[in-house]
């Protein structure tokens, strides 16, 4: 006997099989899932289904030759391609699928398995889960943005942050960790940095701020230009308490920022004191100044500013004057000027 619900699914990406296994699932199938194009065909032989869904990424074989192979085994099977182009003139000589479903798949357009067709057109993403050890995220969102979905993704519940999306832009993001909470591009380039944060995908709601509001892609650029920049001020800071063991505090900031992007130690107060020395000699002088090193009776200083007015500086015992500014200097030339 025959079980209304049973299909057969193929992809030849592990991390898009098992978007589609989860949405397939959601919808009432029982799927048998399959890498290997040869794998699906011989288990259409053993095995009755009443669909099989082909995903158009696959290895070692196209659509459309699987598309005649599960018609000379089974005729009456539907065969239903999830792709990010409906372009039929590709089943010119095959015959085209049953139907072309969207990548990533939107719930309301996956048929039924009672053999319904698909549903009228839908708002938003199917509600998919996983995590991003498994499935990619950036190649979520570029897909997503493809076919201009709508939808929330929440990382560990929403407890680590939310990405809103919106026809095909981001608009917003937010990131919390126990040292920190972030918003807006710094937000999602941690967010598209988390190796092993459980995610879900829910339904779209209008964010109460629009914090970034960029095409998918731009944003993506953006956000990983600066989770980038903000690793080098990581290594910049590990690399001068590396050096300089006994240094006390160490920040890394823009100038005209309330807090610092890192830093170690006391770097809030240490930021604030480098931006009344930098505004103060500048004044001073009536010219920029980007180097500062000086020594009290305590404590010895090392100030750099570069790009546009990103300002380091670390502060240290005052009898390690020279043993912080060595330090500083090759800390900077490594992390900062090897492009």
């Amino acid at each position: 006997m025959i079980m209304s619900n049973r299909g057969l699914l193929i992809s030849g990406a592990q991390s898009r099989l098992s978007i589609l296994e989860a949405a397939l699932k959601q919808s009432g199938w029982k799927v048998d899932s399959f890498l290997k194009p040869i794998d699906a065909l011989k288990r259409i032989k053993a095995r009755d289904y009443v669909a099989v869904f082909c995903d158009e990424q696959l290895k070692g074989a196209s659509a459309a030759g699987l598309l005649v192979g599960t018609k000379r085994l089974n005729s009456n099977l539907d065969f239903y391609l999830f792709s990010e182009s409906m372009d039929p003139s590709r089943f010119s000589s095959s015959g085209a699928p049953t139907a072309f479903l969207p990548f990533p798949p939107i719930q309301a357009k996956i048929p039924k398995p009672e053999g319904g067709s698909s549903q009228p057109e839908p708002t938003s993403v199917a509600n998919l889960q996983g995590n991003t050890s498994l499935v990619s995220i950036v190649d979520i969102i570029n897909m997503m943005g493809y076919t201009k979905q709508n939808a929330i993704i929440e990382f560990d519940a929403g407890k680590t942050g939310q990405v809103f999306l919106n026809n095909g832009k981001i608009q917003h993001a937010l990131y919390f960790s126990e040292s920190q909470s972030l918003s807006g591009l710094a937000a999602f380039g941690e967010l598209l940095a988390l190796k092993d944060s459980d995610f879900r995908i829910r339904e779209y709601e209008k964010p109460k701020r629009l914090t970034i509001n960029m095409p998918n892609s731009t944003a993506m650029t953006e956000a990983s230009r600066r989770i980038d920049e903000s690793q080098r001020y990581k290594n910049f800071v590990k690399k001068v308490v590396e050096l300089c063991p006994e240094v006390t505090d160490i920040s890394v900031g823009y100038l005209l920022s309330p807090k610092p992007y890192t830093g170690y130690g006391g770097s809030e107060e240490l930021f604030e004191l480098a931006k009344v020395l930098i505004k103060t000699n500048r004044d001073a002088m009536k010219i920029r100044v980007d180097n500062i090193f000086l020594t009290t009776e305590s404590h010895t200083y090392s100030l750099k500013s570069f790009k546009e007015d990103t300002i380091i500086v670390a502060r240290a015992p005052a009898s390690l004057n020279d043993e912080l500014g060595l330090a500083v200097r090759k800390a900077y030339s490594e992390v900062f000027s090897k492009g």
